[in-house]
């Protein structure tokens, strides 16, 4: 769906730099390795685990609910250093919320222009 899609028919609303929500439902970018991305949106309450099986699905891995757990998030926030993988039982929006509080914490200054696109 394009961008310009997305605007005309639903309600965007960014809570922090990092954190969207799309007619209730978290946006979750996930970036892979060759530096593509897949979008999925889930619940804010959904668990990392959850997250893992959506994007399987989306990349249509066979028997995803199976093959999930062969997978794992990171988070990367300066495009080059991936930390450890992320706990399977912590939710996405917390993890999401963390990211600024992070960089803030290195002392980094995010500009709004910094945040992942929609």
């Amino acid at each position: 769906m394009a961008e310009s899609a997305i605007a005309a028919n639903s309600v965007l609303e960014s809570q922090g730099k990092y954190v969207q929500i799309l007619n209730n439902k978290l946006v979750v970018r996930v970036y892979k390795l060759d530096n593509s991305k897949t979008v999925i949106l889930v619940d804010p309450t959904s668990t990392v685990e959850s997250c893992l099986k959506g994007v399987c699905e989306k990349l249509n891995v066979p028997d995803a609910e199976d093959n999930y757990i062969n997978f794992s998030l990171h988070t990367c926030l300066d495009g080059v250093t991936i930390s450890r993988a992320l706990e399977k039982t912590a939710t996405m929006l917390s993890v999401q919320q963390g990211w600024e509080e992070e960089m803030k914490a290195q002392g980094v200054d995010i500009e709004a222009e910094d945040a992942p696109e929609p």
